[in-house]
């Protein structure tokens, strides 16, 4: 088990800030045997009705009416990562790079999908109020839901807490 925790460094913040829990994480490298992707979804804004899009210079943007293959993401884990975190892999882009390609969060906040060896610190985690029919996406080190800012459509990490701007439809 501590070999397990090892491999997992997680560092814990639990703050209560206007009823709000932030929790930050970072995680070491993925590892060829026993990283793996599954689900595929279309990610869509309640906000303003469009999808999510790699299509922009590789930038993640909420600009399209659409589904299509840059519109599509993949939910990829490793198994030494706890359970409810994730990174997001874009097969368009993956595609036009020869080399597999992730949303990875830079310095300001900028997300932009590019080839990454996930050295960690780029995981996301799915939130949702209970009942409600909106999810948010929630960059773990930061603890910040992605929000989408209009005009323009650029998605960056935002508030700590699910609001309108960070509402979002996962489609299959």
């Amino acid at each position: 088990m501590r070999g397990r925790l090892g491999a997992l460094l997680m560092a814990l913040t639990l703050g209560l800030t206007g009823g709000v829990v932030t929790t930050t994480v970072s995680a070491t490298a993925a590892q060829a045997g026993t990283f793996s992707c599954g689900a595929k979804y279309f990610i869509k804004s309640a906000a303003v009705d469009l999808y999510w899009t790699a299509a922009e210079f590789d930038f993640l943007t909420a600009n399209r009416t659409g589904k299509g293959w840059y519109e599509q993401f993949t939910v990829c884990r490793d198994s030494s990562w706890s359970p409810q975190f994730f990174v997001l892999k874009s097969e368009a882009v993956s595609a036009k790079y020869g080399q597999d390609s992730y949303l990875i969060r830079h310095p300001g906040g900028v997300l932009k999908w590019e080839p990454s060896t996930l050295t960690g610190n780029h995981l996301y985690e799915w939130r949702r109020e209970s009942g409600s029919p909106y999810y948010g996406l929630v960059h773990a080190e930061t603890g910040q839901y992605l929000t989408v800012d209009y005009p323009g459509g650029a998605v960056y990490p935002g508030v700590e807490y699910l609001g309108w701007s960070q509402a979002l439809y996962r489609e299959p």
